[in-house]
């Protein structure tokens, strides 16, 4: 049905993945725990719970103390962490948001859902998680505050209600009014002004994640006591980064599109004081969804959409590469009554793999199309896609030889420099320091077989996205611009 458009302004036990013979399976270390998950299959609408799915933007997994991180702090996430099983690796499938939030919501790879370009609009034949909710009977509810996955581009589908929350534009104008010439020039001068001091309004890019709550806690005021989905999505730590408290100071990408590599550590620390801002909310809604006595049966997942990058490979922000810091992000999935708590899984995993395992948890039919398969079940290979400001890069995580291969491709006369072909032992090397694709042929003869197969796979169905004329909008422009998408 079509949905109700709010615009508001504001362990542990170990899974180890076991690959042989081309095919991927899995034990539990510990003890016989292989029926530990059969409830993924149980359940059916009529007696479905509610359902819970969190995306932190920009949260790559190896600044988490729940990955090892020493220099973090997120101690409400820790806690939840008891509560659920981590996915050690998990890997999104694009390394900006459009593109990873389609696949999170559809189960498809780019290929697939057609989502690539900064232009593209998530096609109306595509099913969400929303709308397979919605047809078995659950009350679906979306909260967003990424202008990226705004109803402008068409990321309502299936929800009974949608808020996008709007930045906070100059002087309290209204969204109309925000779109006036003369405000628009004003705007322009205000923040080269603050850029220059080193200041960034608090709400001028995105609503953070205090915002975010309320409208959660608004939904769960109203939620019914019948089945319901609910989609959260907060955007901390996305730039722009503050420093908390609020003082004025903050750093975006809009007004630093090449940081000077000097700042690297500076700007991990803002990122990471991002990070434990947003897990103190998060802590907030936990307790509340305690308190309204909904915690203990709620299925729930939080995970991100990509990482960011700080001169790991001599870049920053996110967008124009396919490395780990980019693609390796957290998961978590919280089952009812305590089921798995604590445990870890070893194998792998990606983004595409999160929304049939919802419906399968809870017992509703997956659509035709998807890619993804059950997270439990882990997989031998990952894939990740994108087309992004001039970068064309394609990227495969394969084991072979009792070696784990990642090879990345990048098109010729990449804006980013990329070289067309590298290749990794991430096995032996998380870090992706040391490029073997000269050195060892026969794996890399391999892996780009394996990639070229895994391309062919994710455009399967594939649908044409459609393309909105960004030209023609001004405010459109301006909001990707604040994100740091400054436009091809």
């Amino acid at each position: 049905s079509p949905a109700r458009l709010m615009l508001r302004p504001y362990g542990s036990i170990a899974l180890t993945a076991l690959v042989a013979a081309g095919t991927l399976g899995f034990a539990f270390l510990g003890g016989d725990k292989a029926s530990a998950f059969k409830g993924a299959q149980a359940g059916s609408p009529s007696n479905g719970g509610q359902v819970l799915f969190v995306v932190i933007d920009t949260l790559r997994a190896d600044h988490l103390p729940a990955y090892g991180y020493s220099a973090g702090k997120t101690p409400h996430l820790d806690a939840f962490s008891k509560d659920a099983v981590r996915f050690e690796r998990a890997y999104t499938n694009a390394s900006w948001t459009r593109p990873s939030f389609a696949s999170l919501m559809t189960g498809r790879y780019a290929s697939s859902h057609g989502v690539m370009s900064k232009a593209a609009s998530l096609p109306d034949a595509v099913e969400t998680v929303a709308e397979s909710f919605s047809r078995a009977g659950y009350n679906t509810a979306g909260v967003v505050t990424n202008y990226n996955v705004a109803p402008f581009f068409n990321f309502q589908q299936g929800f009974d209600s949608y808020s996008y929350l709007t930045p906070n534009f100059l002087f309290g104008a209204s969204d109309t009014a925000a779109k006036l010439s003369l405000l628009q020039i004003v705007k322009k001068i205000d923040e080269k002004l603050r850029a220059k001091l080193g200041h960034v309004a608090p709400g001028s890019a995105y609503q953070d994640a205090s915002v975010v709550n309320q409208h959660v806690s608004e939904f769960l005021d109203r939620a019914p006591k019948g089945p319901w989905f609910l989609f959260a999505a907060y955007m901390d730590p996305h730039d722009p980064y503050f420093t908390h408290p609020y003082d004025g100071q903050g750093y975006s990408r809009a007004a630093h599109i090449k940081p000077d590599p000097a700042e690297a550590d500076m700007l991990r620390k803002l990122y990471d004081g991002e990070i434990t801002f947003w897990d103190e909310h998060f802590g907030k809604l936990v307790s509340d969804l305690k308190r309204r006595g909904v915690y203990d049966d709620l299925t729930m997942v939080v995970t991100s959409d990509h990482g960011e990058e700080f001169m790991e490979h001599g870049g920053f922000w996110h967008g124009t590469t396919l490395y780990d810091e980019q693609l390796h992000v957290p998961l978590f999935v919280k089952l009812p009554k305590g089921e798995g708590a604590g445990t870890s899984v070893a194998h792998w995993v990606e983004s595409v793999d999160v929304m049939p395992t919802l419906l399968g948890l809870q017992g509703v039919p997956v659509p035709e199309g998807v890619q993804g398969i059950d997270l439990f079940r882990g997989k031998a290979q990952t894939f990740a896609e994108e087309s992004h400001e001039g970068n064309v890069l394609r990227s495969s995580r394969i084991q072979h030889q009792g070696s784990s291969l990642k090879l990345i491709v990048a098109n010729p006369g990449n804006p980013r420099g990329l070289k067309q072909r590298e290749l990794y032992r991430v096995d032996i090397d998380p870090g992706e320091k040391q490029d073997v694709a000269s050195s060892d042929e026969s794996s890399l003869a391999v892996s780009e077989h394996e990639l070229e197969q895994a391309a062919k796979q994710a455009k399967t169905g594939a649908l044409k996205a459609r393309e909105v004329d960004l030209g023609m909008d001004q405010a459109a422009q301006d909001r990707l611009k604040a994100l740091g998408y400054a436009g091809d």
